[in-house]
């Protein structure tokens, strides 16, 4: 499965940690992780009323650890399919997949850690 993805909307905002090699790309105009390694490092970021939503690529095959300061919501979208995920997301093997995290209602602000589990 083979998924191309449109560029980023001006409502992402990641942080990144500073990380190695690159397996993703996730950037925007306001903030941007060029070279995150989600596959092998930690991929950090903060959503607020101004970015409610953040996009990660995420290559498979591959398990990854969401820790977020508040609850938010998580889509992971796989060409066609779209699934809830809570704070566990597998990306099985030749699946390039798009993790969504967003703000849940009433929150203004969030922080989140993304990491490979090892």
């Amino acid at each position: 499965m083979t998924i191309t993805t449109p560029p980023p909307a001006p409502h992402v905002q990641i942080a990144p940690t500073s990380v190695p090699s690159s397996s993703g790309t996730a950037s925007n105009a306001n903030a941007s992780a060029t070279d995150v390694a989600t596959s092998t490092g930690v991929v950090v970021g903060r959503l607020s009323i101004n970015f409610e939503v953040a996009d990660i690529p995420l290559a498979g095959p591959g398990v990854w650890l969401l820790i977020t300061s508040v609850p938010t919501i998580q889509t992971l979208h796989c060409g066609a399919l779209e699934s809830p995920v809570s704070n566990r997301i597998v990306v099985g093997a030749r699946q390039s997949c798009q993790f969504e995290i967003g703000l849940a209602a009433g929150t203004t602000q969030a922080t989140w850690r993304l990491s490979p589990n090892a």
